[in-house]
């Protein structure tokens, strides 16, 4: 049975449907899955629900320095830090990607409110609509990740304003080497991308 959002889509909540969509593109593009564990960071991966949105977090220590004195200064005695990967439906088969660091209230490893910030670089929005080619190409992945391939019209923008009609994930950085290659590795990535072409039925690609 095909997965249609087309006609549950005005709910303010995600269907299971959606979440299971949201879950698959969230894992193919970044590696990230609820409870899955990153080589650097103090917990694993939290999932959670915002609306429209999944959103997947981790606590580390802050070790941040950036040019932005007033910022460093801001967030000196922040201990810690949360970094959180959201993916929002914000139409049927269109979504986008922020990733949010936020800085903790002292040694707290529960208020994150002391400032934040948004990595530009992994702030973009992929348009499935727009797509004529989506594919996850394993050819040489045995030992490196498969790359996910896109083309059409602005098929991805990215918050700093540039679009692309044919793009690629090979110097993506967004994944951080959560993909080592390898088939079972492969073919999870392939099963999601069957789901998601199966959640924007019609679609050229």
């Amino acid at each position: 049975m095909s997965l249609s959002l087309v006609g549950c889509f005005g709910s303010p909540q995600l269907s299971k449907e959606e979440e299971q969509l949201l879950d698959a593109m969230m894992f193919l593009f970044t590696g990230i899955e609820d409870n899955a564990r990153d080589e650097v960071g103090l917990t694993s991966w939290r999932r959670d629900r915002s609306r429209r949105a999944l959103e997947f977090a981790k606590v580390g220590r802050n070790r941040v320095f950036g040019s932005d004195e007033a910022f460093n200064q801001a967030v000196q005695n922040s201990r810690y830090l949360r970094v959180v990967e959201r993916i929002t439906l914000i139409e049927p088969c269109v979504f986008s990607f922020e990733e949010i660091t936020q800085y903790s209230l002292g040694e707290s490893q529960d208020d994150f409110s002391v400032a934040s910030s948004k990595n530009a670089l992994n702030t973009y929005a992929v348009d499935l609509t727009r797509a004529h080619v989506f594919n996850l190409n394993t050819e040489d992945a045995d030992r490196s990740k498969a790359i996910i391939e896109l083309a059409g019209p602005r098929v991805i923008c990215f918050e700093l304003g540039a679009c692309e009609n044919a793009w690629n994930s090979f110097f993506a950085g967004h994944d951080l080497g959560r993909f080592r290659g390898g088939a079972d590795e492969n073919q999870r990535r392939q099963r999601a991308v069957g789901l998601i072409k199966k959640s924007c039925p019609g679609k050229a690609f």
